[in-house]
């Protein structure tokens, strides 16, 4: 999941520290990478699922955190949908 991938590649890293912007073209460059390996674009945009990791989930603040990660989801998303046309 892409949350997962981004708590991996940038330990300590919060969520409000990273525009939604970021966090799209970070997504991409993932998106990039697998259609670099064959893997068409397309095929990718119909099948992506986006969720917050466990990392994003187990917090000290309870449920702050897993609020602001699925606003922050949310937020990419709709962001990806509008960038490449994708219907709701």
């Amino acid at each position: 999941m892409f949350f997962t991938t981004l708590c991996k590649k940038l330990p300590g890293a919060k969520l409000d520290r990273e525009p939604v912007e970021a966090l799209a073209v970070k997504l991409e460059g993932f998106w990039s990478n697998l259609a670099g390996k064959g893997v068409g674009l397309k095929k990718i945009l119909k099948q992506a699922w986006l969720a917050p990791a466990r990392c994003c989930l187990i917090n000290a603040d309870g449920h702050l955190t897993v609020e602001k990660a699925f606003r922050t989801l949310n937020a990419v998303s709709r962001l990806i949908r509008d960038r490449y046309d994708l219907a709701d």
